[in-house]
């Protein structure tokens, strides 16, 4: 039983208001990281296109 309860604690503590808004907040700023990684790689990939096309046709 009291191995129970020792494994129960940490749950306990995720059901915190203030707990569950930070992992909210860490969440959201993570989305927000991946969104602006995304878009930096697809401007590169676009640079890096154009770039390719427009060399090709200078021989």
């Amino acid at each position: 039983m009291v191995e129970a309860e020792r494994t129960a604690a940490p749950a306990r503590e995720l059901a915190l208001p203030g707990v569950v808004h930070g992992l909210e907040i860490d969440t959201l700023w993570d989305g927000i990281f991946h969104v602006v990684t995304w878009l930096a790689v697809l401007v590169g990939l676009a640079l890096l296109y154009s770039r390719l096309t427009r060399a090709h046709g200078r021989v």
